[in-house]
């Protein structure tokens, strides 16, 4: 089988929880899959795209010639991923009170009521 064959195959082992859900995601079918697996048929371009646009961690230039890892180094930022985790918290914190404060209203508004 061709290597480009091989690292699609890897791609779809990886990235997918199964083959009918890669090529679902893809929007290709079994066949195509199957015969690609088998070597039968090398994926086309438009197939490779698909593939960089679905999984956005894998590198083309491995994909496409073997060269370097199959998926990119993700480096967060761990401040800004602090920050969002402190906003998120500030505004559950004043959902949590709003809340309070409307079944308290609620309870008021039941106890008026003959």
């Amino acid at each position: 089988m061709d290597a480009l064959n091989v690292r699609f195959m890897e791609v779809v082992s990886k990235m997918a929880a199964s083959k009918t859900a890669f090529a679902a995601e893809l929007d290709i079918s079994q066949g195509v899959l199957t015969h690609i697996g088998t070597g039968r048929n090398k994926p086309g371009v438009e197939l490779l795209q698909k593939i960089l646009q679905a999984y956005p961690t894998i590198r083309a230039e491995w994909l496409l010639m073997g060269n370097g890892e199959m998926e990119k180094e993700v480096v967060a930022d761990t401040t800004a991923l602090k920050n969002t985790l402190q906003l998120a918290e500030s505004r559950l914190q004043n959902a949590m009170l709003d809340l309070k404060l409307v079944t308290e209203l609620i309870t008021e508004v039941k106890q008026k009521l003959p």
